[in-house]
C-alpha cells in the first residue's frame, strides 16, 4: 500500500498544477497517473497580457522556474517537514496551504522522512498560459495573479523506508509575481 501512495504522491501535489500527465515506470509495482483536463487557454499571450514575451522576460521565468524546483528538490533532503514547509511557503500566495496541513497530508500518502524527490523541468519547452486557472480543489476556478508559464517536468523519487521509487512526466504551471515564482502544489487529498 505504502508503495502506491508513495508512487501517487507527486501525482496528486502536480494533479492542481497538471495540464498533461505521462506515466513513468515505477518499481517494484507499475503505475498509472491521472491525465488532467487541460484549462489552457488557446491563444497564448506574453507576460503581463502582451502580445509576445521578451527573450528577456523568458529568461528570467527560465531561472525563477528553474530555482524553485531546484529548491523544491533539495527541500525533500531535509526530511518530510522541510518538504512541507516549502510546498507551503512556495506555493502562489493565493493557493494557500499551511505546513501543517502538508505535513499531515503527506504522512496521509505513506510518506516517510527517508522520501526524497528530483524535480527537473523542461525550461527550453516553458510557455506563457495566461488564460489558466486552477482546474479542481479548493481553488477551483482560481486565475492566479502574475505571469503564468506551463512548464513540462519530470520527477524521480524514492522512498528508501519503503523500498519505493517511481518516475513520471507532466505539464505544470508556475507564475512569476514580484520577480518571484510560485508552484500550485495542493496539500489536500
Amino acid at each position: 500500500m505504502r508503495r502506491a501512495a508513495l508512487v501517487c504522491l507527486p501525482t496528486a501535489l502536480l494533479v492542481a498544477a497538471c495540464s498533461t500527465t505521462v506515466a513513468g515506470s515505477a518499481s517494484p509495482a507499475p503505475t498509472t497517473a491521472a491525465s488532467p483536463s487541460s484549462t489552457s487557454s488557446s491563444a497564448p499571450a506574453g507576460p503581463s497580457g502582451t502580445d509576445d514575451p521578451s527573450d528577456d522576460d523568458l529568461n528570467r521565468a527560465r531561472n525563477l522556474v528553474d530555482e524553485l524546483y531546484a529548491g523544491l528538490s533539495s527541500s525533500t533532503e531535509g526530511g518530510l517537514a522541510a518538504y512541507a514547509d516549502f510546498l507551503a511557503t512556495h506555493n502562489h500566495p493565493e493557493f494557500s496551504f499551511g505546513g501543517p496541513e502538508c505535513l499531515t497530508f503527506l504522512q496521509g500518502l505513506g510518506l516517510t522522512d527517508t522520501y526524497r524527490a528530483l524535480y527537473t523541468p523542461d525550461l527550453v519547452e516553458l510557455d506563457v498560459d495566461p488564460g489558466w486557472q486552477v482546474p479542481d480543489g479548493r481553488y477551483a476556478g482560481l486565475a492566479p495573479d502574475g505571469d503564468v508559464y506551463s512548464v513540462p517536468i519530470t520527477v524521480d523519487e524514492a522512498d528508501t523506508a519503503t523500498g519505493s521509487t517511481g518516475s513520471y512526466s507532466a505539464t505544470v504551471h508556475a507564475a512569476v509575481l514580484d520577480d518571484e515564482a510560485f508552484f500550485f502544489q495542493p496539500c489536500e487529498p
